[in-house]
C-alpha cells in the first residue's frame, strides 16, 4: 500500500534541504554565478508563485520513488539507498553529465547540482523506506 504521508514528508524534507543547499549560506552564490540568466528568471518566477512547481516536482519525485520501492519490495535502508544511487546515476547524473559536456556547463555548478540531487534522492528514499 502506498504511504502518502511518507511521500509528503519526504517531499518537504527534500525541499527544505534544497532551500538550504542553494541559499546564500551554502551554494547559492556558486549557483547564481554559474547560471546568471537562470538566476534572474528564477527570481521573476518566484514572484509569480514559482514555488508551486518545486512542490509539485518534489511530490512527483517522492511518488515515483515510492512506486519503485513498493514494486521492488524494498524494506531495508540498504536497498533503499541502493535504489537512490541507481536512480541518481541513471537519471540525474547521466543527464547532467551530458549537459556539462554539450552545453559547456560550469564544472562547479555541475558538482553542486549533483551533490544536491544525490542527497535529495537518498533523503527521499530513506524517509520512504523508514516510514514504509
Amino acid at each position: 500500500m502506498m504511504n502518502y504521508l511518507a511521500m509528503v514528508v519526504a517531499a518537504i524534507v527534500a525541499m527544505v534541504f534544497g532551500f538550504v543547499w542553494y541559499s546564500p549560506l551554502l551554494f547559492g552564490g556558486i549557483w547564481s554565478r554559474g547560471n546568471p540568466v537562470a538566476h534572474k528568471k528564477m527570481q521573476q518566477n518566484v514572484r509569480k508563485g514559482g514555488y508551486i512547481f518545486i512542490i509539485i516536482a518534489s511530490l512527483l519525485t517522492a511518488f515515483a520513488l515510492e512506486v519503485l520501492i513498493k514494486f521492488l519490495g524494498i524494506s531495508t535502508l540498504y536497498y533503499g539507498v541502493g535504489l537512490a544511487m541507481l536512480v541518481w546515476t541513471g537519471f540525474f547524473f547521466s543527464q547532467s553529465f551530458v549537459d556539462l559536456i554539450m552545453d559547456s556547463k560550469d564544472t562547479k555548478l555541475f558538482v553542486v547540482d549533483n551533490i544536491h540531487h544525490v542527497v535529495s534522492v537518498i533523503l527521499i528514499c530513506t524517509i520512504l523506506v523508514l516510514m514504509g
